[in-house]
């Protein structure tokens, strides 16, 4: 068990006069490190904040109140680099606005509700996912399809000088001219789209051949994405799908009360409990549709289903290497009760609880441990999701037609159907999207 952390007293000024836009970012992120840390490191945070803070007021001394925050953030991101937690760390502006990480169902992004990724060989950019409600849903971007033009310019260069392109395109904020190679066979497309603001996308629900239904989570942001989990399950029950893909690919987490709720719909009695500093904290279990929080004084409820679902038929669960945080609890949930699990290795945050905190609007922000998470019965959580059958997410494999993982999840689900429906195409896959 790691050293506890004791929270040290800090003179946060250092008896320095904090005016300078430096300063004041440096003492608000000291002390919400300070308060609010809870992880595995063997630093004292409050040490560390002392040391950073006297940094900070030798690099400011030549401003003084002036300092700009520039001179801050080099130092603050030290700062939480020694800690030596892959979980703590410090977001700038422009990687934080990327996360779109607003509380709850309000979202103030702009772009065009992609995601997209960099095949070295190939030229352009790869579209991983397009968000329902999106502008690039309603101009019909497909998963797969490969963007190769922007208003006329070839989309080469390294992975940063692509995305660089993208971004200034959509920054611009007027139509955007897109060539597009379509799988299977690159067919060349144009797309005319319109940067737009970009809500909390939520779970969704496609139909593959041979009656297995796929329901997809990006995210557990959102406050309904339980409610809507039970309700699509209660849809693919009422239609008839006797199997069921539960895609939790380039999901990053969000509410962890949201990823109790929503396991709920696939194992008995999902739950948490959390640990800070070595002293348990509340333990946190869904049971019969309602979650329940229990502490030294008993048990209340935080959050009840409208109308909660239970699938019990073969199910598979897709993560990759993008799957974090709450996104590996829920996989966890369900490997444990016997599920099997198809992908990539995960990002490694399912073992802490973490939080962000906005610095400034806009950001830039701290996201920090702030929990340890333990199973119901006490036990540890591995860090990240090991598939128990590893399968790469082949970006190039996509733009040819072929979604590998999901392919491997429903060639399982076959098996344990004995061969029954017949292999449906990919390209019902792809139109499914």
């Amino acid at each position: 068990m790691p050293k506890r952390l004791a929270l040290w007293g800090i003179v946060l000024g250092l008896g320095l006069a904090i005016a300078s836009p430096a300063q004041e970012l440096m003492s608000r992120a000291t002390e919400l490190l300070v308060r609010n840390y809870a992880g595995p490191s063997e630093k004292n945070p409050g040490e560390l904040a002392q040391e950073y803070l006297k940094k900070l007021g030798e690099a400011c001394a030549p401003q003084e109140e002036t300092c700009p925050v520039d001179v801050a953030l080099p130092l603050l991101r030290d700062m939480v680099n020694e800690l030596g937690d892959r979980h703590s760390r410090l977001w700038l502006p422009e990687e934080y606005a990327g996360l779109g990480l607003v509380p709850g169902d309000q979202q103030t992004r702009r772009g065009l509700g992609i995601r997209h990724a960099v095949v070295p060989e190939l030229v352009g950019l790869i579209v991983l996912e397009v968000e329902e409600g999106s502008p690039a849903k309603a101009a019909g971007l497909r998963r797969g399809d490969r963007i190769v033009k922007i208003n006329g310019q070839d989309l080469s260069g390294n992975a940063e000088e692509r995305r660089a392109f993208l971004a200034r395109a959509i920054a611009e904020g007027g139509e955007i001219r897109l060539m597009v190679a379509r799988p299977p066979f690159a067919s060349l497309i144009p797309v005319q789209v319109a940067p737009g603001s970009l809500g909390t996308p939520l779970p969704q629900l496609y139909w593959l051949a041979g009656g297995i239904a796929w329901l997809r989570i990006p995210n557990f942001r959102a406050d309904q994405t339980a409610e809507e989990v039970h309700r699509l399950v209660r849809e693919a029950e009422s239609k008839g799908a006797w199997g069921l893909v539960l895609d939790l690919r380039n999901n990053g987490g969000g509410s962890l009360l949201q990823v109790i709720l929503a396991a709920g719909a696939f194992v008995d009695g999902p739950g948490r409990r959390y640990e800070r500093r070595g002293v348990w904290g509340d333990t946190v279990v869904y049971r019969d549709g309602a979650l329940l929080r229990r502490d030294e004084n008993g048990e209340r409820l935080l959050l009840r289903l409208t109308a909660p679902a239970r699938w019990r038929g073969p199910m598979v669960v897709l993560v990759n290497k993008f799957s974090a945080s709450g996104a590996e609890f829920c996989a966890l949930d369900l490997q444990s009760a016997g599920i099997p699990v198809i992908g990539e290795e995960t990002a490694g945050v399912g073992d802490t609880v973490t939080n962000f905190f906005l610095l400034q609007r806009g950001g830039p922000a701290l996201q920090i441990t702030t929990y340890i998470a333990r199973r119901l019965d006490g036990s540890a959580y591995p860090s990240k999701v090991t598939p128990d059958k590893a399968v790469a997410d082949d970006a190039k494999a996509l733009t040819e037609g072929h979604d590998v993982p999901l392919e491997a999840a429903l060639s399982l689900l076959q098996d344990r159907r004995q061969a029954l429906v017949p292999f449906p195409e990919i390209n019902a896959f792809l139109r499914a999207w």
